[in-house]
This record gives C-alpha cells, sequence and structure tokens, in this order.
C-alpha cells in the first residue's frame, strides 16, 4: 500500500512539473531568432521605426537606431552597433554635403578619414564600444570618459582625446570634378537642397480604378514643408492580400513606385489639395491582376495597404509612415 501510495505521489510530481514547465513555456515565450538575410533585417529595422516614431523620438536618433539594427544583423554586439550606427549617418551626412556644394572635397575626405579610423579602432578594441554606449555627448564618436575636448562642433575631425585634429586636410579632386562625377552616375542631388529641411510626411487618401479601367489611381497628400525649388519624390508603398478559394489565388504581393510631383495628373479626375498619379494597366511592371483583384465569393480576401516615403532632392527622409488599409474608391 505504501509503494502505491508512494509511486502515486512520483506519478503527481511528474505531472505537476510537466504543466509547470508547459505554464512557463506559455507565459514567457523563447525570444525570436535573430534575422538571418538582408531582407529580415531591413523589415525588422523598418517594423521598429513605426514604434519609434509613436514613441515621439526625434527623426535623427531615429536614424542611428534604424542603422543599428541593420548592423546587428551581422552578429555585432548592441554597444558597437550603436557605434557603427552613428558613423554610418556621419557618413551618409558628409556624402550629401559634399555632392551638394556645401562641403569641399577635401573637407569631405578628411572627415571621412577621421569616421574610418574610428570604426576601424571600435572593432579591434571593443572596449571603445562599451566606453561609447556610456556616452557621447559631443558625437565625435570619443567616449566622454576618453574626451578632452567635450564641446568639438558636429562632424569635426579630432584626434584620439577628442579634440580638433589640426593635421593637413589630404588631396582631393576639385568641387566641379565631383560635380561631374555626380551627374555621370545620375545621383540625384540639387543644390537647392543644401538647406532644406527633411520633407513632412505625406499619405493615400484614395485609390481606385479609373472610369475607362486603365489605370490605377493614387491620391496623395503634399509635403507639408517642402522647400521652394528642393524637388519632393514621393515613394508610394502597396501591400496586396488577396486570396480566392475558387481562383486558387493566395497571394501578399508589395509594389513600389517613386512619384514626382509634376507627374500628378490634370483634368477632370484630379483632386483639390493633393496630388493624382496613376498606375498604367500597359505598364508590364504593374501586378495589375493583384492591383485590381476584387472579393466575390464570401470567403475570398482582397485588401489594400498603402504607405508613403518622402524624399527630398539630397536624400534626406523621415522614413516610412505606417501602412493605411483603403477600401477601393471611384473615381472621378
Amino acid at each position: 500500500m505504501k509503494r502505491l501510495a508512494i509511486a502515486a505521489l512520483l506519478v503527481l510530481l511528474a505531472l505537476l512539473s510537466a504543466w509547470l514547465v508547459s505554464k512557463c513555456r506559455h507565459e514567457s515565450p523563447a525570444p525570436p531568432p535573430p534575422p538571418t538575410t538582408g531582407a529580415e533585417c531591413h523589415q525588422r529595422a523598418e517594423e521598429r521605426v513605426a514604434a519609434w516614431k509613436a514613441e515621439g523620438i526625434e527623426q535623427a536618433k531615429i536614424e542611428v537606431l534604424y542603422q543599428a539594427e541593420l548592423a546587428k544583423c551581422s552578429g555585432m554586439t548592441d554597444a558597437c552597433a550603436g557605434f557603427v550606427g552613428a558613423a554610418n549617418v556621419d557618413l551618409a551626412w558628409l556624402g550629401r554635403a559634399v555632392l551638394s556644394g556645401s562641403m569641399q572635397p577635401a573637407e569631405y575626405l578628411g572627415r571621412i578619414k577621421d569616421r574610418t579610423r574610428k570604426l576601424r579602432e571600435s572593432r579591434t578594441t571593443p572596449a571603445i564600444c562599451d566606453a561609447y554606449a556610456a556616452g557621447d555627448a559631443d558625437g565625435d564618436l570619443v567616449p566622454d570618459a576618453d574626451d578632452a575636448c567635450p564641446d568639438t562642433p558636429s562632424l569635426e575631425r579630432t584626434d584620439a582625446k577628442g579634440c580638433p585634429d589640426a593635421a593637413p586636410l589630404p588631396p582631393a579632386p576639385s568641387a566641379a570634378d565631383v560635380d561631374k562625377a555626380a551627374k555621370a552616375l545620375d545621383i540625384p542631388v540639387s543644390r537647392a537642397c543644401v538647406d532644406a529641411p527633411r520633407p513632412g510626411p505625406a499619405s493615400v487618401t484614395k485609390a481606385g480604378l479609373s472610369p475607362d479601367g486603365q489605370s490605377y489611381l493614387l491620391v496623395v497628400t503634399r509635403a507639408p514643408n517642402a522647400t521652394a525649388g528642393c524637388e519632393v519624390f514621393y515613394q508610394v508603398g502597396i501591400r496586396m492580400r488577396n486570396k480566392s478559394f475558387f481562383l486558387q489565388m493566395n497571394s501578399n504581393t508589395v509594389y513600389t513606385r517613386v512619384f514626382r510631383e509634376r507627374q500628378a495628373i490634370t483634368g477632370p479626375l484630379a483632386q483639390p489639395g493633393a496630388m493624382t498619379f496613376e498606375l498604367r494597366k500597359a505598364d508590364a511592371t504593374v501586378p495589375w491582376r493583384d492591383l485590381t483583384f476584387r472579393a466575390i465569393e464570401p470567403g475570398d480576401i482582397s485588401q489594400r495597404y498603402f504607405r508613403v516615403r518622402t524624399v527630398n532632392g539630397n536624400g534626406l527622409t523621415n522614413g516610412w509612415t505606417a501602412e493605411t488599409r483603403l477600401a477601393p474608391s471611384v473615381f472621378p
């Protein structure tokens, strides 16, 4: 009898242990594995951008966080990814400055050399990353703990102690040669955008077929703070989720297209106070079937999600807006 009681107790304990393990797994699921491909990294980073915007984080900080997310995909620690993210944002800003003519090529090369040296040192000495994570008030990539000149101007060349670097600038091509190279490579850059702010957000407010059925029309609001002479590009992303048992269709397609404001159509289909762009049925690059599919059977799904990224002539952007689902509209 005693053996039976002990056996029953052991079975009860085993069942209780299994239940506790199951409950813990349910309440504290294992974190998802890190992204393994470039596409997954970008997707995760873009999802987090939306969350950071919702938290009210300023755009300059979001750019660094975004670059840090991408750096983590190569296996970097959080501290070193943060360092690399800040350096990459600096390098991008310097590139825009020299291409727009607001920085001389020699000064550009000197500051690029400064940033790449610091990046190289951070890779060979991980302790630099840890010190950087503790603070870098003036943003010169020299940790506050080692910075003897804590108030150097933004993007200034500095030595290992964070003080202005007085070394001669490296030899460089002329500004005219840089301008010729930019034009030959078809790099979008505009001198009218040198001091322009980041273009504000835009959104798709209406979408649907044109009356003749030959175009899919998109009504997009204008960037609210566009600067005169500084062209703004509107990159529209459309996610099309379609499902039909009868047609044996189950797709989730993403399509993007960049529009210039001057491409907006005029006439009776134009919308007041906004721009109306069109995707033509005759354009082989447009996924027309996915774009215009309509649910017929009760179990069919036909959904359209839109987002917009505004970019000015020098590449400044506030990033993608959140996706917005819109039902098909009737034009005009």
